[in-house]
């Protein structure tokens, strides 16, 4: 279900997060979740997805600056 929900979300539309403090992404399980661990998160879900990850950093971050105002 949680791949077919991640698929379905158009990428224009797509954020990515780390602020679940235990939540944290392998290899870093059992860790305090930290903004970096941003990267493995958007590696994990380009290769769910089956783009390249620059496809979807350059998706995510553009997203960002748009709700950011940036």
């Amino acid at each position: 279900m949680q791949k077919e929900l991640f698929a379905s979300i158009p990428l224009e539309r797509l954020l990515l997060e780390t602020d679940a403090p235990f939540l944290t992404p392998a290899p870093f399980r059992g860790n305090i979740n930290k903004p970096e661990y941003v990267r493995l998160v958007a590696e994990h879900w380009a290769k769910q997805r089956n783009i390249d990850f620059d496809v979807l950093s350059q998706a995510t971050l553009h997203n960002t600056k748009e709700l950011f105002g940036i």
